[in-house]
Order: structure tokens, then C-alpha cells, then sequence
């Protein structure tokens, strides 16, 4: 998703203070897709679709204990 919330200036200017490379475009980039698509996917699975979280705090502890595992 190129999205005008993942290309504006506000968005990219911190990744840029942060030292991040932006690809957005050109060569390489579906090998940069592939990874983050695959752990969307098996976060949805392995964490999200298992469990019914009654809060935001709720759903943010559980994901980010699932990434921490990871």
C-alpha cells in the first residue's frame, strides 16, 4: 500500500531522522513486501484470529508478547 499516510512528508521525514531506508519503488522491492506480508499473515493467524480481546490494552499486550517471542 502506497497510501498518501506512508508517503507524506510528515510520515517519511521521521523515517528519515530514524535512518530508515523508504522503498517504495524500483528493484527489490517485492523482496521487501514478501517479508513484512508474511508476518502480517502469521500474526493474523497465530496471535489475532486465536484470540477474542476485549480491549485495546488487552490486544496490544498479547501482540506484542507474540512479537517479542518472534
Amino acid at each position: 500500500d502506497q497510501g498518501s499516510q506512508f508517503t507524506s512528508a510528515d510520515f517519511t521525514d521521521k523515517l528519515k531522522a530514524a535512518g530508515i531506508r523508504i522503498s517504495m519503488d524500483g528493484r527489490g522491492r517485492w523482496i521487501d513486501n514478501r517479508f513484512i506480508e508474511r508476518l502480517w499473515r502469521s500474526l493474523k493467524y497465530e496471535c489475532v484470529y486465536l484470540h477474542a480481546f476485549e480491549s485495546g490494552s488487552e490486544a496490544r499486550c498479547k501482540i506484542g508478547s507474540w512479537i517479542s517471542y518472534y
